[in-house]
């Protein structure tokens, strides 16, 4: 239950969820509103805004400006071969017709770029993710599965237990801590590597953390078409919120109250 009202909380302060309550309390108002007084012009305003806000989030445009603030294309490896690992965070996954499921686009663009990493580097891979649905299979059960699926057979570590990105951390950093491991490469998508870097630099303070990035979304190309909404944009536009009001927060849960 708890753990249900920490997702509606999420998404509630997503541009979707936001703006679309913002959009619904303006037309109760409307409704509620006997003349066109103070209360029918400020609910009026409220719409036009969560309205135009949504729009424009939507705008590839501006997504791809968004998601520039937040990613970042540099690949960080120690000079060293060995007493490390290669950890690879799961990002979502996709529910088939038969009731399983399997990596989502992103999980598997961290899957194929980890694991390559893994094999030029001869280090271990720890697949972190929980649950993907209720009495299934874990999602590092799922990036297993696909991982032998494309022909990786060395030993692979499973961290089974987290459902957010700070349980990812968590969790891992106890297994890091049993293997006596000396660094961590993290492997994540570009736009969720700060966040990401954040939170194991915490949970794993005495361990050298490394970042690999992968996928990178923003795109800066002046071209006019990327100035009409689309769900992607809006897609994109989410993404870098997410990161954003995740930083913002720990900013102010940090003992220092700075950002990484």
């Amino acid at each position: 239950m708890v753990f249900f009202v920490y997702k509606l909380a999420g998404a509630l302060g997503m541009p979707l969820g936001l703006f679309l309550s913002i959009i619904l309390a303006g037309i109760i108002c409307i409704s509620l509103s006997r003349k066109k007084g103070p209360l029918f012009w400020t609910a009026a305003g409220a719409i036009a805004i969560g309205a135009l806000s949504l729009i424009t989030l939507s705008m590839p445009a501006v997504a791809g400006y968004l998601l520039s603030t937040v990613e970042t294309d540099k690949k960080d490896l120690p000079e060293s071969n060995t007493s490390g690992a290669v950890l690879i965070l799961s990002g979502g996954f996709t529910r088939l017709s038969d009731g399983t499921s399997e990596p989502g686009p992103f999980t598997l663009q961290r899957l194929i770029e980890g694991a390559s990493l893994a094999e030029r580097r001869g280090w271990p891979i720890i697949l972190s993710g929980g649950m993907a649905l209720e009495g299934g299979d874990s999602l590092a059960k799922c990036m297993e599965r696909k991982l032998r699926e494309l022909g990786y057979t060395a030993p692979v570590i499973l961290e089974e237990d987290s459902r957010t990105t700070w349980e990812n951390m968590f969790y891992s950093s106890t297994i890091a801590r049993e293997k006596d491991l000396g660094f961590i490469v993290v492997v994540t998508n570009s736009f969720h590597m700060r966040r990401s870097l954040w939170m194991a630099k915490r949970a794993i303070p005495e361990m050298d953390i490394y970042g690999y990035p992968v996928g990178p979304l923003g795109d800066r190309s002046r071209d006019p078409l990327r100035w009409i909404p689309s769900a992607g944009g809006l897609r994109d536009s989410t993404l870098a919120w997410r990161e954003w009001l995740g930083l913002m927060v720990y900013r102010f849960m940090s003992p220092s109250g700075s950002l990484p």
